[in-house]
């Protein structure tokens, strides 16, 4: 399977808080390094003859092929994020409002983890859990997201285990 970079959804010039210049940047460098990365994964699993293969090479081709999904998945929610400036509406409002009191509350706290993890050159053991627990929340973002079966044992079948 090949993965193409998604359109840039917005016009960078006009969103605030953040230079045209470093949002081109990161769409083009990171994200489009990213999907490259994957393409490459998957060609390299395309010539991967599994029944010689060893073990820690379908291994580690399967971390990076996961590593490199979910970087380019939580790059085009980024990127699909950006826009003229805006609040939630319908159920993801709610939802924060259920679970924090208030959407006031979330963005407060949203915004005061960012910038304590971005005032510190280390950040403190708690900004460390906070940051730990939203990578994980994005995995399971990610995780919706599935993964192309290159495994030679079909799909997961999970009462096989």
């Amino acid at each position: 399977m090949t993965f193409n970079m998604k359109p840039l959804g917005c016009d960078p010039a006009r969103i605030k808080g953040m230079s045209e210049r470093l949002i081109v940047s990161h769409y083009e460098n990171n994200y489009g390094g990213t999907v490259k990365r994957l393409n490459a994964i998957e060609e390299q699993f395309a010539e991967l003859d599994f029944a010689s293969a060893p073990a820690f090479v379908v291994n580690g081709l399967k971390r990076e092929q996961l590593i490199a999904m979910n970087s380019m998945v939580l790059h085009e929610l980024f990127f699909d994020g950006l826009g003229d400036a805006s609040e939630p509406i319908g159920g993801l409002r709610d939802a924060l409002a259920r679970d924090f009191g208030s959407y006031e509350r979330w963005r407060s706290e949203f915004l005061a983890t960012g910038n304590v993890a971005v005032i510190e050159n280390f950040a403190p053991p708690r900004i460390c859990f906070l940051l730990t627990q939203a990578i994980v929340f994005m995995s399971m973002i990610t995780a919706l997201r599935p993964v192309p079966n290159t495994s030679p044992c079909g799909p997961f079948d999970s009462s096989r285990v």
